[in-house]
């Protein structure tokens, strides 16, 4: 039987971690019981809290858009004769220019320096010359072109689809006519200072503009000769239409009896 002074008893025996007597081990069983059952009991009756929730990671701000930049196409040519590429379609695709001829109403320029040259004097030899068309648009302005009407030169996709890319930035866009040019400049090209902007000897490019086509082909048609080579003399011609001004490129035939008597040729 469980006495108050054998539950005292036994609570000091639990303490030490030690034995009842034999006499009293069936009690001492029994109370042990007694506790763990009253001990289970209140764990049940305590309420149990749920676990507090884990903190939501915080949400990294999205990065910021990257901005790409466009990538022009790379240019891919096809050879003339479909299978291999000649010296004439290399050639034919480049222009092998060290500056530029540009003009703009009463400015003349060779690359980015104003010349003050009224006149130019250039040899142009015939195999120098690559007709093409092209069609232009888009802000800022696209230019896309083809020697053999098939492919475009500037991207390697066929003509069709450049066409209509350029037409899509610009709907009135339409094909012209112009040609690729480069000279040999017979005499010093200089700026206003008097100071040489593009020696004798230099290799000077320029393509024909939409309102230069009419210019050219009329100086093409008057040439002696599409063989081989013709000296040049190359102007500019200033006009204005209302508000509009604009410049135009002359291209004039210079005989070898002119070319002798200013001093270009050497008389034999």
């Amino acid at each position: 039987m469980l006495t108050p002074e054998k539950i005292n008893t036994f609570n000091i025996l639990l303490a030490n971690n030690q034995a009842p007597a034999p006499e009293d081990a069936a009690d001492f069983e029994i109370y042990k019981a007694m506790r763990l059952s009253s001990a289970m009991a209140a764990q049940e009756a305590t309420p149990v809290q749920a676990p507090a929730p884990a903190p939501v990671p915080a949400v990294a701000p999205a990065p910021a858009p990257v901005a790409v930049k466009e990538v022009e196409p790379i240019s891919v040519f096809s050879p003339a004769n479909g299978s291999a590429y000649s010296m004439d379609d290399l050639m034919s695709n480049t222009m092998l220019a060290d500056k530029y001829i540009k003009v703009k109403n009463q400015q003349t320029f060779i690359g980015d320096d104003l010349i003050g040259n009224k006149e130019l004097y250039v040899i142009l030899n015939f195999a120098d010359i690559r007709a093409k068309q092209t069609i232009k648009g888009g802000n800022p302005v696209k230019y896309r072109s083809t020697v053999d009407g098939r492919t475009c030169v500037d991207t390697g996709d066929s003509w069709v689809n450049a066409v209509m890319e350029i037409k899509r930035l610009a709907p009135d866009a339409k094909p012209y006519n112009c040609v690729d040019l480069t000279f040999t400049l017979l005499k010093d090209a200089t700026a206003y200072d008097g100071s040489v902007v593009a020696p004798a000897g230099t290799r000077l490019g320029h393509t024909t503009a939409t309102t230069n086509w009419k210019k050219w082909v009329e100086f093409y048609r008057s040439l002696p000769t599409h063989e081989g080579e013709v000296i040049v003399r190359i102007s500019r011609e200033d006009v204005q239409k209302e508000t509009n001004k604009w410049a135009l490129v002359n291209f004039e035939y210079v005989s070898n009896a002119e070319a002798a008597s200013l001093g270009l040729l050497s008389v034999a």
